[in-house]
């Protein structure tokens, strides 16, 4: 918002041989910036795009600095007259980087060159900043804060009757003009000019100030969350005061506009206006009211969204959209079913593999939403429906080598990698013993709960839709529920048993070997890969059985895709770089004539 700049007088009348000393409060009239940077091979200069921002490097260097220059005009008396002047000004720190206090000067402009230069947006800057950096002194210490919030400040900066710095300020003014120029030049660190106004004791009659006549105001809306106010100018106004017609101050202005921002939208709004000249004013104008703008419209009403893109990877199916430029947020439903998916300010809508149920075909199609402030809501069309994606139903054997189990608390959880094509399955689990089945889901975990100690084993097997063949029971795979307990596994289970510990609080904890084989069903006991650190956060290194030099080590992940493969084995050891891995568990895999080895990785 433009800055409260106020303009009254106050009186002081006492005798001095026979003279009145009056004082006035005057802001600045006019500001300008200018900006040189020398962080190029040569120096350039530039209008100040924040001419109320002083700015240097830190260092006291002239690379990338900022200086500005205000106008304090006083008519009615001339500068011979002036007594005291107190500067009133508001600034913070900026540009965090530097560790100390930060800092400006405040001088006098050279005189000859600041005369000639023009107060428009059409400056020679390199001039100007000669002016203000070349100028006379007129504050001995400077300025500083260390504060980022606005900081008021009172500064002596002429005093007549003072002897010494103080009381030379004046001999720099022009003694016939009605007015004086303060530039602003940075010493360390970056000031931000809040607001600068001077503080005026003169020798004089105290001036008989002139009422003003009433403005005529008128209130536009501009936007959603402004409104626009104009009205014309008053002769003898040296500033105009604005208000709500709730008597609420807004500001006041030395021009003839405003604009009230932050307001909410298809709200009506009132205000009023009043010429300002010292300490008189004029009568408020009567109310003028303005509406603001709704935040939406039914423009939306005409679009038709358009889904321009269908990817399925990894079971994952994923819609596009193209976005809708007045949309808050788009609704997505199911073709087949007109179900509402989800309502979401993304562009893209994604099915994961749970989701997606075998035998059944899905699509979207998308409606773009305009939410208004006010309660409203605008829909756009309705677009096309999206490529058809169709689960397949059928029922593909479960990948041997890959269950696993973990426990919490005692509780015992079975856990398997998808079948490929992935989430087209829905997964029986079978007690090995009883070929009971105990569970069916179509994710990839069955909690089993609180066994027993003991040994059970278990098999899965997967089925597409209803309709289709189940495939065949996978091997058993074998789980032990104790501490200490180290029991091989019989010829039909295919890992090693995992020792489960009721007190394990680890829901992570896995082990390592899966041991080895080469004929499906059967283990050999013998050498077996040795991965170390497992598990791991960067790499793992692998000692490789020297029977298996010249085969094949793959990793794999636990939708059986291959994340890393090397396709001749030639040396005992290899190292394997995990870092761009999320956290999971792997497979890593040796392969040689049938014979397979193959160990569980954990990546933290």
């Amino acid at each position: 918002m433009i800055k409260n700049f106020t303009l009254f007088f106050l009186f002081i009348v006492f005798p001095f041989y026979g003279q009145v000393l009056n004082t006035v409060v005057v802001p600045a009239s006019k500001k300008q910036g200018s900006f040189k940077d020398c962080s190029l091979s040569s120096c350039n200069y530039f209008e100040s795009t924040g001419d109320e921002i002083s700015y240097s490097d830190g260092t006291g260097g002239a690379s990338d600095t900022k200086n500005a220059r205000y106008l304090f005009e006083h008519p009615g008396f001339n500068n011979d007259k002036i007594k005291k002047i107190i500067l009133e000004i508001s600034i913070s720190k900026i540009f965090q980087s530097t560790a100390v206090d930060a800092g400006m000067s405040i001088k006098m402009p050279n005189s000859s060159c600041n005369s000639s230069i023009a107060w428009s947006g059409f400056i020679n800057q390199q001039t100007l900043y000669s002016c203000n950096q070349n100028g006379t002194s007129i504050f001995q210490n400077g300025i500083g804060t260390g504060n980022t919030s606005a900081t008021t400040f009172f500064l002596s900066i002429y005093d007549k009757n003072a002897t010494g710095f103080i009381g030379q300020t004046i001999n720099y003014f022009t003694p016939g003009s009605d007015s004086f120029t303060f530039s602003f030049h940075p010493l360390v660190g970056g000031v931000q000019i809040h607001s600068a106004k001077v503080h005026i004791t003169y020798e004089g009659t105290a001036p008989v100030p002139v009422v003003p006549a009433t403005p005529t105001l008128t209130a536009t809306a501009a936007s959603a969350s402004s409104v626009s106010l104009t009205w014309n100018a008053v002769a003898n106004a040296t500033a105009y005061e604005l208000q709500t017609c709730s008597n609420q101050q807004i500001g006041v202005v030395t021009g003839t506009s405003y604009l009230v921002s932050g307001l909410s939208a298809s709200t009506n709004y009132g205000y009023k206006v009043r010429a300002i000249n010292g300490t008189v004013s004029s009568a408020y104008s009567a109310c003028k009211y303005a509406t603001t703008l709704s935040d939406c419209s039914s423009a939306i009403t005409s679009v038709t969204p358009e889904v321009y893109s269908y990817s399925q990877f990894s079971g994952v199916v994923t819609y596009n959209w193209y976005p809708v430029s007045q949309a808050n947020f788009y609704r997505v439903y199911r073709c087949e079913t007109n179900q509402l998916l989800a309502e979401t300010t993304a562009t893209q809508f994604t099915f994961t593999p749970k989701d997606l149920k075998p035998g059944e075909s899905y699509s979207i199609k998308v409606i773009a939403v305009d939410y208004c402030s006010g309660g409203a809501t605008y829909l756009s069309k309705t677009s096309a429906c999206s490529y058809v994606h169709v689960v397949k139903c059928v029922s593909n054997a479960f990948p041997e080598n890959a269950i696993y189990s973990t426990v919490n608390a005692g509780n015992v959880t079975l856990r398997w990698p998808h079948v490929y094509p992935y989430g087209n399955y829905v997964y029986q689990v079978f007690n090995c013993a009883t070929l009971q089945m105990i569970g069916s889901t179509y994710e990839t975990s069955l909690a089993l709960g609180n066994l027993p100690v003991g040994t059970t084993s278990y098999m899965i097997r997967t089925k597409g839709c209803e309709a289709s063949p189940v495939s065949a029971l996978s091997s058993c795979y074998e789980v032990v529920i104790g501490s200490g307990l180290n029991k091989t596994a019989g010829s039909s289970a295919l890992h090693k048993p995992e020792i489960l510990t009721q007190s394990s609080s680890d829901d992570n904890a896995v082990s390592n070997d899966l041991g080895s084989r080469d004929q499906p069903g059967s283990l050999e006991n013998g050498s077996a890969l040795v991965v170390y650190p497992n598990p791991s956060e960067d790499y793992i290194t692998v000692t490789i059985p020297k029977d298996f030099l010249g085969g094949q080590l793959a990793l794999y992940d636990l939708y059986n895709k291959v994340i890393w493969k090397n396709d001749n084995i030639r040396a005992s050891s290899e190292t394997i770089e995990l870092k761009h891995l999320p956290a999971n568990i792997y497979f890593l895999s040796a392969t040689i004539q049938g014979r397979t080895f193959i160990s569980k990785v954990v990546k933290k």
